[in-house]
């Protein structure tokens, strides 16, 4: 079970965003306070709480029930702040990032169920190694010999940092046999994977802990091979300790640590006769990068074609510009280019790179050429349902002012953003930019306003009574008024029953685990972002017995 729910990452993204949602709703007017503000609050709060909750329980059923619970107070927050929006108490723009931000948790949610119902059926032969008092204790898999069942057996195996794993007490196995005490095994193991390999004499073959398909090695260490060839075939060869498998004249060694700086590698054979060879090599691991280059100051705005950037670097290093080498590695610890100007921003992503590859982190350096009108990129629909609605687009460049209807929008690097309040029917919105030279640039757009479906009827209602193993219909109709095409979809307890589509109908019937009280969501949307939806909460019961 999960020991603290602070260490869930559903949880920590639900905690915010119930901030969030305080924090919004602190400027919701008074009248507001005790039904819409009060119940957004407590459905916002419900997700984090009820996830806490579950984390205290001590059974995975419990503790999916609580999950659930979460899942649908979601779903409840999201549409919660669908009418905000729609009431004009918050912008679209911030409606459309909740919703993403809800979508995400419920994601997040289903995938957590997943894991603690797939946890439940986990084989005991996938259980990771536990450190107990220097040794390393496993749950292994003998394979006998003479007939013997498969079984996992606990033993007690000693380890080194990047050796051998060596049986070392005695275990005995079913059907009499004993293993160990006089016969030890060992299995070679990789440094940063946990334990893994073989064990084998001439009775049993261990199968030792579980070695993962990958492992994150410490900075500045690397897992090399050590390949090459002996005068004298089927001689044992090894590689600073780790036995190299042999074809002919060939070796091959695999699982050879190397440290940040100078490593020697030692390669050893022993022939027949008790002859040995030795071969040493020194190979050099660098993964440490070089310093960030600098570079001179550039002006915010200019006027010319062609611009020289100066700057320096470490020695030893090639300067690398938007990913093209511009300055080739040499030992000196200045650079200079020119580089070619376009009009708007240009952005000069600077870093340094050194005879083995390794990148800097990188400078950048940016200014703007200003000899045009501004070039304005804009292309909301045609036609929306959504009020607020948020213009965005681009103009080319980061110091360009731009004014939406007469007010100045957002801006964020090449980008604006602007909150509309439009009005059914057909909006004009005209866009204005002005450089930093004062060259002016303007851009005109229509935008239809439409109305949003209205669900005129569902099933069942709010309140009703089903009874178990009874099939039931859940649907809704929706109208729209400018007979736009919709589309349905259906939850049962925040779950997706039928998903986005033209049917408007599911059939669903109780099984006995169900009994009890159930939500029922029923949506309606068009294609023009216009939303609608209907909760009911309904009581499934045991049909009542007949009698004569």
């Amino acid at each position: 079970m999960i020991k603290n729910f602070q260490d869930l990452e559903v949880w920590q993204k639900a905690d915010a965003l119930a901030h969030r949602v305080f924090d919004l709703t602190e400027s919701f007017p008074s009248q507001y306070r005790f039904d819409l503000t009060g119940q957004l609050r407590r459905a916002a709060l419900s997700v984090p709480t009820n996830l806490a909750e579950g984390c205290a329980t001590t059974h995975t059923k419990e503790l999916l029930q609580f999950i659930n619970i979460a899942h649908r107070s979601s779903s409840e927050t999201q549409y919660l702040l669908l009418f905000s929006c729609r009431r004009q108490l918050t912008t679209a723009q911030t409606y459309q990032q909740f919703t993403r931000d809800y979508d995400e948790v419920r994601r997040m949610l289903h995938g957590l169920a997943n894991s603690l119902q797939h946890a439940k059926a986990v084989n005991a032969h996938r259980r990771i190694s536990r450190a107990l008092l220097g040794l390393v204790v496993f749950y292994v898999t003998f394979t006998s010999h003479w007939p013997l069942a498969t079984n996992h057996y606990p033993v007690v195996l000693a380890q080194s940092t990047n050796g051998t794993t060596t049986l070392v007490q005695e275990t005995v196995v079913a059907g009499g046999g004993r293993i160990g005490g006089g016969n030890p095994m060992s299995a070679l193991t990789i440094a940063g994977e946990p334990s893994g390999g073989t064990l084998t004499n001439s009775a049993y073959t261990l199968y030792v802990g579980y070695r993962g398909a990958s492992a994150t090695l410490p900075p500045g260490m690397r897992m090399i091979a050590v390949e090459g060839t002996t005068d004298e075939p089927a001689c044992p060869i090894d590689v600073n300790g780790i036995r190299a498998t042999t074809t002919g004249t060939n070796f091959k060694a695999e699982g050879i640590q190397l440290v940040e700086g100078p490593n020697t590698i030692t390669v050893t054979s022993t022939d027949a006769a008790g002859n040995r060879a030795a071969k040493t090599i020194t190979v050099s691991l660098d993964t440490r990068p070089p310093a960030r280059p600098t570079h001179a100051a550039t002006p915010s705005v200019v006027s010319g074609s062609a611009y020289t950037l100066t700057g320096t670097k470490t020695a030893g290093t090639s300067i690398w510009i938007n990913g093209t080498q511009v300055v080739a590695l040499n030992s000196d610890t200045t650079w200079s280019i020119t580089v070619t100007l376009a009009e708007g921003d240009n952005d000069f992503v600077i870093v340094a790179k050194d005879a083995v590859g390794n990148v800097s982190t990188s400078a950048v350096a940016t200014t703007v050429v200003d000899n045009l009108p501004p070039v304005i990129t804009a292309a909301p629909p045609a036609k929306t349902n959504l009020t607020p609605y948020a213009l965005t687009g681009t103009v080319d460049d980061h110091l360009t002012t731009v004014e939406v209807n007469g007010r100045a929008a957002t801006r964020s690097g090449r980008s604006f953003e602007a909150d509309l309040t439009l009005i059914e029917g057909t909006n004009t919105i005209t866009i204005t930019a002005t450089s930093p030279n004062r060259y002016v640039s303007t851009k005109t757009l229509t935008i239809i306003l439409g109305t949003i479906p209205t669900i005129a009827s569902s099933a069942p209602a709010d309140g009703a009574k089903l009874y178990l193993g009874t099939s039931t219909t859940l649907q809704a109709t929706a109208t729209d008024k400018e007979a736009d095409p919709i589309q349905y979809q259906l939850l049962l307890n925040g779950a997706v029953l039928s998903d986005w589509g033209t049917s408007n109908n599911v059939a669903w019937t109780p099984t006995a685990a169900q009994a009890g009280v159930h939500t029922v969501e029923l949506r309606a949307r068009d294609a023009f972002g216009g939303f609608a939806s209907r909760t009911a909460r309904i009581l499934v019961l045991r049909k009542p017995v007949e009698h004569p």
